[in-house]
């Protein structure tokens, strides 16, 4: 009778079949495995930026990489910003902030996906085993101002759904000081000034980063700019390591 109670459990537990939420077939998953297959393939990129290389080289890093240089000690994406994921992505940042009911989940279906692709993605396995090593695992901060509007902070959600039980998880030790202008049509250099100055390390918590190995979280990328305005506010603490984990980085 036990073993009847245990199965049926089980049964329980299983996911319950729904559509996936790029072909519409039924699955199991948020995702089918035809489409995981066909639009979630790992991609040779640059180990510290993640753009999409061409060749592999024995460097393993882009162009501007290796001439300018990087505040990130790696960088890891899962997918191309592109068809599905682009589309997923808006409907997880820019969702209603009156019905955010949705965001936990759509953020579960980006931590599974990234997991999908790290079974076939060294780098990206890697970077992931270093979640639980690392000594702080941190969303990148949205300003206030910013946060407030949304209703949440989607780089949180996202680590949250990657280390759902862990104290290494932090929102308190980065603060965006500076709310900059929406940056998504911004050349490089645009970025990176009107990043300047956008982080700090938590003044009264800055003395947990020194010689800390530190892994960053976010959902998109386009040029780093982002994440390496936060990894040398991090830096300025005193963290010896940053590494950084995205969900989509555009190509």
């Amino acid at each position: 009778m036990s073993g009847l109670f245990t199965r049926f459990l089980s049964e329980l537990a299983r996911p319950l079949p729904s559509a996936c939420w790029v072909c519409r077939s039924w699955t199991h998953e948020a995702v089918c495995d035809d489409c995981l297959a066909r639009f979630a393939q790992p991609r040779l990129r640059c180990t510290t930026c993640a753009v999409p290389l061409t060749t592999p080289s024995s460097a393993m890093r882009c162009g501007a990489c290796l001439t300018l240089g990087s505040a990130l000690d790696s960088c890891h994406a899962a997918v191309d910003y592109a068809y599905p994921w682009d589309r997923l992505l808006q409907r997880f940042k820019y969702s209603d902030a009156g019905d955010l009911s949705a965001q936990p989940a759509l953020a579960r279906n980006l931590a599974l996906i990234t997991q999908h692709v790290a079974q076939r993605d060294d780098a990206l396995a890697t970077t992931l085993r270093q979640l639980s090593k690392s000594d702080w695992v941190i969303p990148v901060a949205l300003h206030a101002e910013r946060q407030r509007e949304r209703g949440f902070n989607q780089a949180q959600l996202v680590a949250q759904a990657l280390l759902p039980l862990t104290t290494r998880l932090r929102t308190d030790l980065l603060l965006r000081v500076k709310n900059t202008a929406v940056q998504a049509d911004l050349p490089r250099d645009q970025r990176i000034a009107n990043l300047r100055q956008a982080f700090i390390a938590a003044p009264l918590l800055a003395h947990e980063l020194r010689g800390a190995h530190v892994t960053l979280i976010d959902d998109v990328t386009t040029t780093t700019a982002t994440l390496s305005a936060a990894a040398n506010a991090l830096r300025q603490a005193g963290a010896t390591h940053v590494h950084a984990l995205v969900f989509a980085r555009t190509a």
